[in-house]
C-alpha cells in the first residue's frame, strides 16, 4: 500500500518471500482477494493479463501499457460528475466504477517508434 505501485499477486509474493520464505503463492492470492473484498485495497482487472492491486482507495483511473504491462494512476477531474450523470440519465444507482485506458507508455512508444524507423 505504501509503494504507490500496482503489483500483481506474483510481485507481492516475490516481495513477501524475502521475509517469509515459507509463504505460498496461494496464500498471497487468498489474502489479496480478501483485502480487496473488504475494501482495504482495490483489485484492478487487466485485460488479457494478471490482476493488479492498488492501495489508493480514492476514486481515480488507471492507464495500462499493452507493451510492458505496467499500470499507473491517472487523475481525470473531467470525469468527477460521471457517477451523478449516469444516475440522472438512467435512474441506475451507481455504487462504483472502474476505468482502464489501454495504450503504450512513453518508453514503449519510443521503442516502437525506433523499431518502425529501422
Amino acid at each position: 500500500m505504501e509503494s504507490g505501485e500496482h503489483p500483481t499477486a506474483e510481485a507481492v509474493y516475490q516481495a513477501v518471500r524475502r521475509d517469509c520464505p515459507d509463504i505460498s503463492l496461494g496464500t498471497v492470492y487468498r489474502n489479496l482477494g480478501r483485502l480487496a473484498e473488504c475494501g482495504v485495497i482495490r483489485k484492478i482487472g487487466v485485460p488479457d493479463g494478471s490482476d493488479h492491486f492498488d492501495g489508493t482507495l480514492r476514486e481515480h483511473y488507471h492507464l495500462f501499457c499493452t507493451g510492458c504491462g505496467c499500470v499507473c494512476d491517472v487523475d481525470l477531474p473531467e470525469l468527477e460528475g460521471l457517477r451523478q450523470a449516469v444516475e440522472q440519465r438512467t435512474g441506475f444507482s451507481v455504487t462504483g466504477h472502474d476505468l482502464i485506458l489501454r495504450g503504450l507508455c512513453k518508453d514503449c512508444r519510443k521503442k516502437c517508434e525506433k523499431e518502425n524507423e529501422q
